[in-house]
């Protein structure tokens, strides 16, 4: 076999390698399965720091186990306080910091909301455990256990929220078109260049 036909064999079986995977069987009279479509070039996928969300929540908790723990010695009261702020600004600080501005707004607006509504709730809702010294007014009766779990289911629901659905960012999308300019000794030239 001379060069030329043994090129041409050659490059034949590489373009039939390169596309029999790509070739599929179909039934006899069956109408051409349609090409899958393909996303939109301006699409980016969604890149997630829900890690990030979440570490900092578990250090807020961390914090605020610690505090309960050391119950009513010194300092107790200020790691409370340190965790609790932890978790109420920590992830929208997070937020802010991957360029989510209206992800931190709803997330410290959750972070607050969610906690209060299941403390009321359970306030309400739970066994009457609030003792009253007299029978003066002021004095409402309600579940201060129930409110503690309330707040608790909560602030659980204000982190799954967040972490799920809040915790994520679409890239830039690259422009379209930019402008150029060249300054040369015997002149210059100004355009734009793109993709269309």
């Amino acid at each position: 076999m001379s060069p030329a036909p043994r090129a041409a064999a050659t490059l034949t079986s590489a373009l039939l390698l390169l596309v029999a995977p790509a070739a599929r069987a179909q039934a006899p009279g069956a109408a051409p399965a349609a090409a899958p479509s393909a996303a939109p070039a301006d699409a980016a996928p969604a890149r997630s720091y829900a890690g990030a969300v979440l570490a900092v929540d578990a250090v807020s908790l961390g914090i605020i186990a610690a505090a309960v723990s050391a119950r009513a010695s010194e300092g107790s009261a200020m790691l409370t306080a340190t965790g609790i702020t932890g978790l109420v600004v920590g992830a929208p600080i997070v937020h802010l910091t991957r360029g989510n501005t209206r992800g931190a707004l709803i997330s410290l607006g959750l972070r607050v909301g969610l906690p209060y509504a299941g403390a009321m709730a359970g306030y309400q809702l739970g066994p009457t455990d609030v003792v009253c010294a007299t029978d003066g007014d002021g004095c409402s009766s309600g579940s201060m256990s129930g409110m503690v779990v309330g707040a608790l289911v909560g602030t659980g629901a204000a982190i799954l929220i967040d972490a799920r659905w809040l915790s994520h960012t679409r890239p830039a999308r690259p422009a379209r078109w930019s402008p150029t300019a060249t300054l040369a000794p015997g002149g210059g030239s100004v355009g734009l260049a793109g993709a269309f």
